[in-house]
């Protein structure tokens, strides 16, 4: 039996479709609509194996989309509205449950403490759709993010490549439709409307602007100047903090490589060492002359535990003497 914070936790990829959470059940027969439920099925049993993938699957999905198959293409929209509703729920309950004191509080407040030394300013990528990274800003820095030019300001600039669960992609012809109406539609809708974010309630026909993960991601769901001004402060990165990312994003993991200047150092945090390695040796890889080492602290709660990760991070430095969990 699940907890009352497990079953609500915020997922991480595989996690996402796993339909034993009661929430994420009710998300998806709610958006069951010309067999996207079939679907979602598929990629829960997906999610209990290493092969295929979700992201393999979907990538499938999404080239046959692209080749015109309108059943495919209404699976995906029905996608969006799944993740949108699971990833909301699942973020909003944890904040509560966590009375808004989350991971990325503690991280900010230890990144902050060194900025604030030579006046430094912090680029944050997040692959995520959530708002706890908004959130924690505000509440721990007073930084607010309240509109899509806000977010690439500094001195935190945030650029969420992936889109979030507060943008849309607005077509005013289906905008009044519910959900399921505009899933129905399927190859009918304009999905190149331009990525938009709103204070008030959205209409019921907007499409969630977030990307269906894919092994590929070759496009990103933010607006374009999001994308130029990432290409920009990437080329003034001379420090990598990495936590819980794969690593899988072939196109950000090329742009890295066009524009981080050489010589970077960088360090990675995972769930496991094994993985925290594997990491450090892709972002490695693609990043010419970089000196990127795996943390031994296991798992975020356990590296904020120390000011340690951070300040190897900061300093460019291995981290030493981290106690074992």
């Amino acid at each position: 039996m699940r907890s009352n914070a497990e079953n609500h936790q915020p997922p991480v990829a595989r996690n996402l479709f796993d339909l034993h959470r009661t929430p994420f059940l009710t998300a998806a027969k709610r958006f069951d609509v010309a067999g996207v439920g079939g679907l979602i099925m598929e990629l829960q049993a997906a999610a209990q194996h290493d092969s295929p993938s979700v992201e393999e699957i979907l990538q499938t999905q999404a080239l046959r989309a692209e080749d015109g198959d309108v059943d495919v293409q209404r699976h995906l929209l029905g996608v969006r509205h799944y993740l949108k509703e699971v990833v909301e729920g699942a973020a909003s309950t944890w904040e509560t449950l966590a009375g808004e004191h989350t991971n990325y509080r503690a991280l900010l407040n230890k990144i902050d403490r060194y900025r604030r030394q030579n006046d430094e300013s912090v680029l944050l990528v997040t692959f995520n759709y959530d708002l706890l990274l908004e959130h924690a800003l505000n509440a721990q820095l007073g930084i607010a993010k309240p509109h899509l030019q806000s977010y690439p300001d500094g001195p935190y600039h945030l650029i969420k490549p992936h889109g979030s669960t507060n943008w849309f992609r607005v077509n005013e012809l289906v905008e009044d439709l519910t959900p399921a109406q505009v899933i129905q539609e399927g190859g009918l809708i304009d999905q190149s409307m331009p990525v938009t974010m709103t204070k008030d309630e959205p209409k019921p026909g907007w499409l969630p602007a977030l990307a269906v993960p894919t092994t590929s991601k070759s496009s990103f769901e933010c607006p374009p100047p999001h994308v130029e001004s990432l290409e920009v402060l990437l080329a003034e990165v001379d420090r990598l903090l990495v936590v819980g990312w794969r690593g899988q994003e072939q196109t950000f993991l090329d742009m890295c490589a066009n524009q981080i200047p050489q010589g970077l150092t960088g360090l990675v945090i995972s769930q496991e060492t094994g993985s925290a390695t594997k990491i450090a040796l892709q972002l490695s890889n693609s990043i010419p002359d970089s000196r990127i080492l795996a943390s031994p602290s296991t798992g975020f709660s356990n590296a904020l535990r120390w000011d340690r990760a951070v300040e190897a991070a900061w300093k460019g430095e291995p981290e030493s003497d981290s106690p074992k969990p």
